[in-house]
């Protein structure tokens, strides 16, 4: 199955959107009740677990620092945490995609297909976390599934776990997608700060021209338009600081290492409140 990714559905108004907004008003408040503390005393609790967000042009590498992440990450975060159990876990849109487009047996690119799969990415990251902490995600777009995560989760370096102690790791979901618009940012960010979660955006930077050969020497299913990467790096909305709500984003040289001290940090910082209306 080949991928077609021209033109770029706009973001706005979307299936995703809509199932952010609705996650966000189901859980703020029990957000705000689970943070408030008994004896009145101003206090912020860890994280119960963390988003990490990739954002990046297509071959720009996301996959790779992805792997890194996955296979190095449980030992090094662990490490950097201060001695916790921690466990990754994989969320690769493209893969989700190609999977609906197989089931559908569509071969071409469906606007109404990519904002399915948006929602069920968001759904299933909602559902992750809601049973990880013994919570009830109903309402979302992903099922569970028999295994250790709901579909479309994949942990994909198998993990031991990283202490073997009895206690629930820390739970870490990596959602590899372009993420080229804020506003496909913005509903992760809504499910952190309502469940309580650390949240970050790593910076996948590499020059165009880079990717476009990356891209080119891709397989048919893998490879993207050159006009749809050209139009995303026109159209890349990267992390600002006049957009406060982003909160954390580290910036890694190119191919470099994942910066596992700078992560880690991030990774301590419980999300804010959740949003207000019309913030």
């Amino acid at each position: 199955v080949r991928r077609r990714l021209q033109p770029l559905p706009s973001p706005k108004r979307s299936s995703a959107h809509r199932c952010a907004r609705a996650i966000d008003a189901r859980s703020t408040r029990h957000a705000a009740d689970a943070s408030r503390p008994p004896n009145g005393l101003a206090t912020t609790p860890p994280p119960r677990g963390a988003l990490v967000l990739l954002c990046g042009l297509p071959a720009a590498g996301k996959s790779t620092l992805a792997a890194r992440l996955l296979s190095d990450g449980p030992s090094a975060l662990r490490a950097a945490l201060g001695g916790g159990d921690v466990r990754v876990w994989h969320l690769c849109f493209d893969r989700l995609l190609l999977d609906l487009q197989t089931s559908r047996n569509v071969e071409r690119f469906d606007p109404e297909l990519w904002h399915e799969a948006r929602a069920r990415a968001l759904g299933a990251v909602h559902e992750f976390f809601g049973r990880a902490t013994g919570e009830s995600a109903a309402g979302t777009d992903a099922a569970a599934a028999d295994g250790d995560a709901p579909p479309p989760l994949e942990l994909l370096a198998p993990s031991e776990r990283t202490n073997g102690g009895a206690a629930p790791p820390f739970e870490v979901v990596v959602v590899d997608d372009n993420l080229q618009y804020r506003s496909m940012r913005k509903p992760y960010h809504r499910v952190a700060r309502a469940g309580g979660l650390a949240i970050c955006t790593v910076c996948v930077r590499v020059d165009l021209e880079v990717a476009l050969a990356r891209n080119r020497a891709r397989g048919p299913a893998e490879r993207v338009p050159e006009a749809t990467v050209r139009q995303m790096a026109e159209a890349l909305q990267w992390p600002s600081s006049d957009q406060p709500w982003e909160g954390r984003a580290l910036w890694p040289a190119a191919d470099a290492p994942p910066p596992w001290a700078e992560l880690a940090d991030a990774l301590r910082e419980r999300a804010p409140p959740p949003f207000e209306e019309g913030e």
